[in-house]
């Protein structure tokens, strides 16, 4: 797939998602900015509202349906900056990360993060940027600063996993994989990944 489709309908998640045995490039680390989200009501006739609500909700999931529903909700309240400057500057970002404008959508996304360094969005989505341009050093550090703000950002820690993959380190982007999991437990190519590299990494030792 071509990376200019990098907005996760899902996802990485995310980011992120790699070309890996089970991740695609264009599956990186963001989300889809204008997918519409799906309801998500819970048989009691509770709705959830709240960011944990949403993850409790997509860890309690019985099905895949369920799960990308709660998905939906959380990235759109993970693209919610509460700033009317971040937003337009993130809608910009994502124009010029369409069109592969990759050295201006950087310097978008640097403006993001001074302004406003504790929005986690901004430095997956920069993290995305730095990826596309197989910048992978940089791209971990914007990880791992996501990761910092957010724990639960499976979409950053998908996209740390894809890049482990390509820098050799299958063992560590296992682990990472089944961190994925652990929060998003729909997320297929984090299930993918982890029967393909368990093979490999687990099975040495046979």
């Amino acid at each position: 797939m071509s990376a200019h489709k990098i907005f996760y309908g899902f996802v990485l998640l995310s980011i992120v998602a790699v070309s890996a045995p089970a991740a695609s490039d264009d599956k990186v680390l963001s989300s889809t900015d204008d997918q519409a989200d799906p309801p998500v009501v819970e048989k009691s006739g509770y709705a959830p509202q709240t960011l944990d609500d949403f993850f409790a909700v997509l860890s309690a999931a019985p099905d895949e349906p369920s799960a990308k529903a709660a998905e939906a909700q959380i990235w759109r309240m993970w693209n919610e900056s509460g700033s009317v400057t971040v937003d337009l500057l993130m809608q910009r970002a994502r124009s010029a990360m369409n069109k592969k404008s990759y050295s201006r959508a950087l310097q978008i996304l640097d403006s993001v993060i001074e302004l406003d360094p504790e929005y986690a969005e901004g430095w997956n989505r920069r993290a995305t940027v730095h990826f596309l341009m197989e910048n992978f050093g940089e791209s971990l550090g914007d990880i791992q600063r996501t990761i910092a703000l957010e724990p639960r950002h499976f979409g950053a820690i998908s996209g740390m996993a894809m890049i482990f993959q390509r820098i050799g380190d299958d063992e560590a982007a296992l682990e990472a994989y089944r961190r994925v999991l652990s929060i998003h437990p729909f997320m297929g190519d984090a299930e993918k990944a982890v029967e393909d590299l368990a093979d490999d990494v687990e099975g040495r030792g046979i």
